[in-house]
């Protein structure tokens, strides 16, 4: 069995929807799809909102499974890289899709002010890249679009991991194709060949 935990990024109610909507037909038997709150465009905190992710991730882990894959997209990618330098033993791999992982300085007001946590997680996923041992950045594969409007490409790879790249333009398209044709698992234990 593989259980796929899923952080989104910024989108409103609507974009979270249709997000579930796009990762739900990967439900297969032997894959079951999870889809965190993340509440972006709530006041709480980055600390608060870690607090919530990890409770949500021991609920999902006491769940019979062979392997735990956890993906980040776009901004929920510097949640899901705190949480699996927190705790890399507890998954199998991390797919970060389009994900903003580092200088937070670059982060406008557009941004800044509807998404009260995003700038602190964005902080608290660059300090931890560093802390990760080799062994465990083996465990990452980053996807980002050849271009990308919204986030900086360079914010999205990571040193040692497996940095690949999606063959569209802008962020929204980029992660969509992603999630279609680049991110998605087989049930079987074997991995499929477009992670690898």
């Amino acid at each position: 069995m593989k259980r796929l935990l899923i952080v989104p990024g910024l989108g409103s109610e609507m974009l979270q929807s249709r997000l579930k909507h796009l990762v739900g037909w990967w439900r297969s038997p032997g894959v079951e799809v999870d889809v965190f709150e993340a509440r972006w465009q709530s006041q709480e905190t980055h600390s608060s909102k870690m607090r919530r992710l990890k409770q949500w991730v021991a609920v999902v882990d006491k769940k019979p499974s062979d392997e735990i894959w956890l993906y980040g997209i776009s901004a929920g990618g510097s949640l899901a890289l705190s949480l699996f330098a927190a705790q890399p033993a507890k998954f199998d791999r991390l797919l970060l899709v389009a994900a903003k992982l580092r200088r937070p300085e670059l982060i406008g007001p557009h941004y800044r002010r509807p998404h009260p946590a995003l700038v602190a997680a964005v902080e608290a996923s660059q300090a931890v890249m560093s802390t990760i041992r080799d062994s465990d950045i083996k465990k990452i594969v980053t996807y980002r679009p050849l271009l990308d409007f919204v986030v900086s490409t360079d914010d999205m790879v990571i040193d040692g991991a497996r940095n690949k790249i999606i063959p569209a333009f802008g962020h929204g398209f980029g992660i969509v194709l992603a999630l279609l044709f680049q991110v998605r698992p087989t049930g079987r234990k074997q991995l499929n060949p477009t992670v690898d």
